[in-house]
């Protein structure tokens, strides 16, 4: 095996830089070399199995029941980047190997084998070297076409878990397959916060209990049946619609008294009003953001001996209303909350209004709203990316049916899975304490820290910053139907044993989010990047062209020649020279001239 005539061993050894790895570093060095091998190797996990074994080390560790098949299966899923990593560059420059193959090579990689052609195994939608977007099912699609495609696979992974989790049926009824990823983000939310109640440990900060938040965008072209979201809304959320009326008409009734009170003179004499002492956690974007914290604020309940804030949920079927609705009007500022909600962090507000709540306030609420790709766009775009929401997003793509028809169902199915979400509906609502998720944060911060060292070998800023919060989800998705599955368990020991199974899920759900950032926001944050390092700030250049201009002064010049040489008008000549005679640059003489006093500004 060689790549353009140079042996793989060859190349595994200027990689090495000819050391073998000691008895603590060869599983870690073997992933390293897994994930960089794969450029050479059309990024085919049986090619670079087989050029890790001419290794004894990895042999060794084969023997010992190292997990090496899974690794390099794994490395080669990971994302597959538009260059080779630069230790790969330099080891082929050293060995006299073109970094590219020929034109005409037509793979990825450039692998030649005996001087075979590609097998079957490596011609997964490779695409050509001079793509700027692989296609592989380990780069983090683009196109739309890859996305459908993906969509669809992971609809069929999601459908085979159908038997394995209560209700995941039933959120997926109606729906084409390319829309369950859609279904199991949107439900998981939804269910997730009927279980505000729970709280669970991660790797970041591991002291700090952490809670069940959501942050949901599905997004699809109109007429693409974003509505089943709002299905799921009437349906999952009905705890939380039922005690929320009992709260909003007490409000209600208040209201109409106090208006009462004005204009009976007889009302007037009976004693005062109190405003009744009510939990509303449902929140619409015609909310007041008095209202919504005053709400926040009281919505609190004592979970055995510790008082917990319950989350405000925020369902709306038209993403573009709360996009216009922060621009001014009652939702004003709520675009600060969106931001601090996803780790419940403080906010503050300080008003003089006697009706407004005064102080600091943790946010306690998740949100889901469905909209199309330019309402998206609106909300995070290239001007406010650094905000940072982009990253506590959980966006997912609604693809088009494209002019096909749904299959018709029976009434009473379409009435038994409704009945069936209601029915979990209210047994997730009574759900508190910790839950015992260990296994599934030791696969995440695996998951995480695998795909950090492949951005690092790919010096792929872009990917890094994209991988910061996509471990949460994994959590967060998974946690309301694993609760489901583990349910008797739970019930009887306030426990549950996390599984393989649970582990796949997790699994599914880290890929879908991953690529789903690439695909949505993985532009804009290589333009973050590409910005930040190659255009200099306004000031800077500004700066760079006036020390430029006062290189070009003589020594001893007349203010005439100022507006030419700075390209200004000559007031504005004036005050620089006024200023720089100020700051001890320039001297002015007694002829009216100026004289350089420093060398350069």
């Amino acid at each position: 095996m060689n790549y353009h005539g140079v042996p793989l061993t060859a190349i595994i050894d200027k990689l090495l830089g000819g050391q073998v790895p000691g008895q603590g570093d060869r599983h870690e060095k073997m992933r390293d070399l897994a994930n960089i091998l794969k450029y050479v190797c059309d990024n085919s996990p049986k090619k670079v199995l087989a050029a890790l074994k001419t290794q004894q080390w990895v042999n060794d560790l084969m023997a010992e029941g190292d997990p090496v098949e899974t690794t390099v299966e794994g490395a080669c899923k990971l994302r597959y980047g538009r260059q080779k990593p630069e230790i790969l560059q330099k080891a082929l420059v050293e060995l006299g190997a073109p970094l590219s193959p020929p034109e005409s090579g037509g793979v990825r990689g450039g692998l030649n084998e005996r001087q075979g052609s590609a097998s079957s195994d490596q011609n997964a939608g490779i695409s050509g070297a001079s793509s700027d977007h692989p296609a592989h099912p380990g780069t983090p699609p683009d196109s739309g076409g890859e996305m459908i495609t993906l969509y669809d696979e992971w609809g069929r992974e999601i459908e085979a878990f159908f038997d394995d989790y209560p209700c995941l049926r039933e959120v997926c009824f109606g729906l084409k397959r390319k829309g369950y990823a859609a279904a199991l983000f949107s439900s998981a939310a939804l269910f997730g916060t009927l279980m505000t109640r729970t709280w669970y440990f991660y790797y970041h900060r591991e002291e700090e209990e952490r809670r069940l938040n959501y942050c949901i965008f599905i997004i699809g072209d109109p007429g693409s049946g974003k509505s089943f979201v709002g299905r799921l809304y009437k349906l999952i959320a009905a705890p939380i619609i039922l005690s929320d009326k009992v709260g909003n008409d007490a409000i209600n009734k208040y209201k109409k008294d106090v208006k009462a009170r004005g204009t009976s003179s007889k009302e007037q004499k009976k004693e005062a009003l109190q405003q009744p002492d009510v939990i509303i956690r449902i929140h619409g974007a015609r909310t007041a953001n008095g209202v919504f914290i005053e709400d926040m604020n009281n919505a609190v309940e004592m979970v055995g001996d510790k008082p917990m804030h319950l989350h405000m949920l925020t369902f709306d079927a038209e993403l573009d209303s709360i996009t216009a609705a922060s621009k001014g009007g009652q939702w004003i500022d709520k675009s600060t909350m969106e931001l601090k909600a996803f780790h419940n962090e403080e906010d503050n507000q300080q008003y003089k209004n006697v009706d407004s709540v005064n102080g600091p306030f943790d946010v306690f609420w998740n949100f889901i709203y469905t909209g199309t790709p330019l309402s998206l766009r609106k909300k995070v775009n290239e001007r406010n990316f650094g905000s940072g929401l982009y990253s506590r997003l959980a966006v997912i793509e609604l693809p088009d049916d494209e002019f096909e028809m749904m299959e018709r169902r029976p009434a009473d199915l379409s009435h038994e899975a409704n009945e069936r979400l209601k029915e979990w509906a209210f047994k997730l609502d009574r759900v508190s304490g910790l839950l015992p998720l260990g296994p599934l944060v030791d696969e995440i911060w695996e998951w995480t820290r695998d795909h950090l060292a492949i951005a690092k070998i790919n010096n792929d800023k872009a990917d890094k910053l994209l991988l910061k919060r996509i471990g949460y989800y994994g959590i967060t998705i998974t946690a309301p139907y694993i609760m489901m599955r583990h349910w008797d368990e739970w019930q009887e020991n306030r426990t549950f044993t996390i599984d393989e199974t649970d582990i796949r899920l997790c699994n599914l759900v880290l890929e879908i989010q991953y690529r789903s950032q690439h695909h949505f926001f993985g532009e804009y944050a290589r333009k973050y990047y590409d910005d930040r390092e190659s255009d200099p700030s306004i000031e800077k250049r500004r700066n760079t062209k006036t020390k430029t201009a006062y290189a070009m002064l003589p020594e001893t010049f007349e203010m005439s020649v100022v507006p030419e040489v700075f390209g200004c008008s000559d007031g504005a000549a004036r005050v620089l020279m006024s200023r720089l005679c100020k700051d001890g640059v320039l001297k002015k003489t007694a002829r009216g001239m100026f004289k350089k006093v420093a060398k350069g500004i």
